[in-house]
């Protein structure tokens, strides 16, 4: 009994050195045909796209001779990009044909914080009309020790950016929420609306208006309108109005007044 059990485990032993020896030989031929096909392929790939290359550059110059260059790059609606600034990405050596809209429309716009949308429009045989849609700036924000240039919609064109003496100023980490009363006040198209210099945003709850001839103005946190349109009507009627420092209007019902 012993003597065949030594023989099993001796077969035994034998079969799985085989096997691993198999296992071992099979791998190494994977790994060998693996490692010729990735080459393979990666030097088909190459050569493929060579003479794909050669092909689209060989009708790019046909198209070219034949009328289809790009002779005219027309551009509008831009104010604070230059034209040389966008006419750096179009690459007039090719044909028009070949032009990538999309590709020109996202490099020009990513080139510039000012630049809202482009559109692209392309006239066969040789005319390319770029329009230029850009964010006009609407006041300097002054919030967090910063100043950032806004648009009317409260979108941060610049974030911190030197303040622009035209614009009017807004001060208040959370101004912009209330933004829609700048707005209405700036457009009402009164001639005390021309004079203000900077709205102050107060306690998060109400607005101090300041105008140039350094008048400062206290609004009420409740019907801030009403306020405003009694302000214009004392502007209209009084001739000492131009001499106030100071109008406090946030008790209803009383103002107080400092020459």
């Amino acid at each position: 009994m012993s003597l065949v059990s030594n023989l099993q485990k001796k077969y035994l032993i034998r079969s799985r050195v085989y096997f691993i020896k198999k296992c071992i030989f099979v791998a190494i031929i994977f790994m060998f045909s693996f490692t010729i096909l990735y080459f393979s392929k990666n030097y088909v790939l190459y050569h493929v796209n060579r003479i794909y290359y050669t092909f689209i550059t060989s009708i790019s110059h046909f198209l070219v001779d034949n009328g289809f260059a790009i002779d005219k790059v027309i551009i509008s609606g831009n104010k604070s990009v230059s034209k040389s600034e966008i006419l750096q990405f179009v690459d007039r050596r090719g044909t028009i044909i070949f032009l990538s809209i999309n590709d020109l429309r996202d490099k020009i716009k990513s080139s510039s914080k000012w630049i809202k949308d482009v559109i692209i429009k392309r006239v066969l045989p040789g005319t390319i009309y770029i329009e230029i849609q850009e964010y006009f700036a609407f006041a300097n924000w002054v919030h967090n020790g910063v100043n950032s240039i806004i648009d009317n919609t409260g979108h941060v064109i610049v974030a911190k950016s030197g303040r622009v003496n035209n614009l009017i100023s807004i001060y208040g980490d959370n101004a912009l929420k209330n933004l829609y009363f700048v707005r209405e006040i700036l457009n009402d198209n009164s001639i005390l609306s021309t004079m203000i210099s900077s709205f102050v945003w107060v306690g998060d709850r109400r607005w101090n208006i300041v105008f140039s001839s350094g008048l400062e103005v206290r609004l009420p946190e409740n019907n801030p309108h009403i306020a405003w349109n009694y302000l214009t009507y004392l502007n209209r009627t009084s001739n000492e109005f131009v001499t106030w420092k100071m109008v406090d209007m946030r008790i209803d019902g009383k103002i107080y007044i400092k020459q």
